[in-house]
C-alpha cells in the first residue's frame, strides 16, 4: 500500500508552501515507488514556484473559487491511492511521516486517524501556540480521538463511501470539525498516533496567530449549527460569557501557575483571554449576522490596534526570554493558582470599548440558541475528578524527583480524555477547590473550563 498527501493552499505565501511540498516529498519517497504529492491552489491559475518543483511525485490542481472544503474533496476525488493524508500548506512533515501514518491506516477499524503537531517557536505567541498544544484534536483517550485536525491526518478514501465528502458550505473554516461529526456518524473512530514524530507548523510572531485566528474558528459555530445541525459547537450560554469576560470582577481565567518566570506567567495569561474572547466574540458576531441580531458592537479596526500594541508591550517586556526552553513545574500549580495578572484590566477595557456586548437580546433564533443550557455539574465535576487523578501524584511527588515534562502531562491527561488546553485550566481550578474546602468552605464549580470554549471552537 501507498500514499497520496494532500496539501490544499491559497497560495498567498509560496516560500512556506514550497517548503511544505518539498518536505511531503522526502516523506513520500519513503512510500513506494507510486506515493505521491497533490497541492490543490484555490484562487489561482497559476504559482510559478511549483513549476521549480522538478520530479513526477508531485501532481498540481488549479481552481478558479476559493474553498478549503472543496480543496480537500478535490484531493479525495483526484488521489491515486485509498490511503490519504492531509498536511496544512505551512508545516513541515518528519520524514517517517507517511510511513507511520499509512502503517496506521492500515488497521481494518480504522478509516481515519490524526497525530501531534507541535508548533515552530521563534518568540512569545508561538510558544504560547505550541505550549497549549492547540493544533491537536481533542481526545478520547491515548489511542483515540474526538476530532479531526487535518494539520496532520490521514484517511482510507475506500472506507468511507462515496458520500462522505467534506461539506462545500464551509468553504473558509469548520470543515475538519463537521467531517470529523460526519465520520462519527457513519459508525467510524478516528485514530490517535500519539508516538508519532510531530508535523511542525508554522506560526508568525503576531498576535493575529491568536485573535484573528479565533474570532474565525468561533465564527465556524454558527455554521456549523445552523447550516449542519451541529447541535455539539453550541458555545451555552455564549452572551453571558463574554460579557463576564468584560468585566473588571471576572476572576476564572487561566494563571499559568506551572511556569517559574513571571513574564511568561503575565504573557500567556494575556494571549489565554485574547483567546477565549476572540473565540466567543467571533461567535456572537456571526450568529448575529445569521439571525439578523446585533449581539455585539464591533469595532474591528480599533480592536485589532489594542491588541497590535498590546502584544508589542508584551514582547518589548520578555525580549530576553528564551522561549523554546521554558521551565515547567506542575507541583507549582498547588500554590499559585489564584495569582492576579493586573494587565488583564487593560483587556477587559478593550473589549468595553470596542467590542462592546449587548445588554438586552431581542426574541428570536439568537435569543433561542443563546439560551441554551450548559454542561450539567456533575460533567464538570467528572472531569475535574479524571484531572484531579492525573495531576495529585504531580503534585504530591518528591520534590527530589526532576518535574514531569509538557509531553508527559499531556500523555497522562490524554489518557483520562482530556485535552493539554483544558488539563491546566482544570487543574488550577482543582488547586482552588482544594484550597477552599481545606478551610471548610463549600466550593462551586463554573459551567465549563474557559480554556475548553476555545479548544473546543478551534475544532470546528
Amino acid at each position: 500500500m501507498t500514499v497520496s498527501v494532500g496539501i490544499p493552499t491559497r497560495g498567498d505565501d509560496p516560500a512556506a508552501l514550497v517548503r511544505t511540498v518539498r518536505a511531503a516529498l522526502r516523506a513520500a519517497r519513503t512510500a513506494g515507488e507510486t506515493a505521491e504529492v497533490l497541492v490543490v491552489v484555490n484562487g489561482r491559475s497559476r504559482l510559478p514556484e511549483l513549476d521549480r518543483i522538478a520530479g513526477g511525485r508531485l501532481r498540481v490542481h488549479y481552481r478558479e473559487r476559493r474553498n478549503v472544503a472543496a480543496a480537500r474533496n478535490a484531493v479525495l476525488d483526484a488521489a491515486a491511492h485509498d490511503t490519504v493524508l492531509y498536511v496544512d500548506d505551512d508545516c513541515l512533515v518528519p520524514p517517517s511521516w507517511c510511513v507511520e501514518m499509512s502503517r496506521a491506516l492500515a488497521r481494518p477499524d480504522r478509516a481515519a486517524l490524526c497525530a501531534p503537531i507541535r508548533t515552530v517557536v521563534s518568540g512569545p505567541v508561538s510558544a504560547f501556540v505550541d505550549y497549549l498544544r492547540l493544533f491537536d484534536a481533542i481526545p478520547v483517550d491515548e489511542t483515540e480521538a474526538d476530532t479531526l485536525t487535518t494539520g496532520n491526518c490521514g484517511v482510507r478514501r475506500d472506507r468511507l463511501g462515496p458520500d462522505l465528502r467534506f461539506c462545500e458550505d464551509l468553504h473558509t473554516s469548520g470543515e475538519d470539525s463537521d467531517f470529523g461529526a460526519a465520520l462519527h456518524e457513519a459508525g467510524h473512530r478516528i485514530g490517535w498516533l500519539s508516538g508519532a514524530p510531530p508535523v511542525m507548523h508554522g506560526c508568525a510572531e503576531q498576535i493575529g496567530e491568536i485573535t484573528d485566528r479565533y474570532l474565525r474558528y468561533g465564527a465556524s459555530a454558527p455554521e456549523l449549527l445552523l447550516r449542519r445541525n451541529r447541535a455539539r459547537v453550541v458555545t451555552h450560554r455564549a452572551l453571558d460569557w463574554y460579557r463576564e469576560r468584560t468585566r473588571d470582577e471576572f476572576r476564572t481565567y487561566r494563571r499559568f501557575a506551572e511556569f517559574t518566570d513571571p513574564r511568561v506567567r503575565a504573557a500567556f495569561a494575556v494571549y489565554e483571554y485574547l483567546m477565549i474572547s476572540s473565540a466567543l466574540l467571533g461567535y456572537l458576531v456571526r450568529l448575529g449576522e445569521l439571525t439578523g441580531c446585533l449581539l455585539v458592537e464591533l469595532d474591528r479596526t480599533a480592536l485589532d490596534r489594542a491588541w497590535r500594541d498590546l502584544a508589542a508591550r508584551i514582547e518589548a517586556a520578555t525580549r530576553d526570554v528564551d522561549w523554546t526552553a521554558l521551565p515547567v513545574d506542575y507541583r507549582r500549580i498547588a500554590t499559585g493558582a489564584s495569582e492576579r495578572q493586573p494587565a488583564l484590566a487593560e483587556v477587559r477595557q478593550v473589549l468595553r470599548t470596542h467590542a462592546r456586548p449587548v445588554s438586552v437580546v431581542p426574541d428570536g433564533p439568537a435569543a433561542e440558541i443563546l439560551a441554551r443550557g450548559g454542561e450539567q455539574p456533575g460533567e464538570y465535576l467528572a472531569l475535574l475528578e479524571r484531572v484531579r487523578r492525573v495531576w495529585h501524584p504531580i503534585r504530591d511527588a518528591d520534590p527530589d524527583q526532576p518535574a514531569v515534562t509538557p509531553s508527559e502531562f499531556d500523555r497522562r491527561m490524554r489518557a483520562v480524555g482530556v485535552s493539554f488546553a483544558v488539563a491546566g485550566a482544570a487543574a488550577e481550578y482543582c488547586a482552588l477547590v482544594d484550597r477552599i474546602a481545606a478551610k471548610g468552605t463549600d466550593a462551586h464549580p463554573p459551567r465549563r473550563t474557559t480554556t475548553a470554549v476555545a479548544h473546543r471552537a478551534e475544532q470546528r
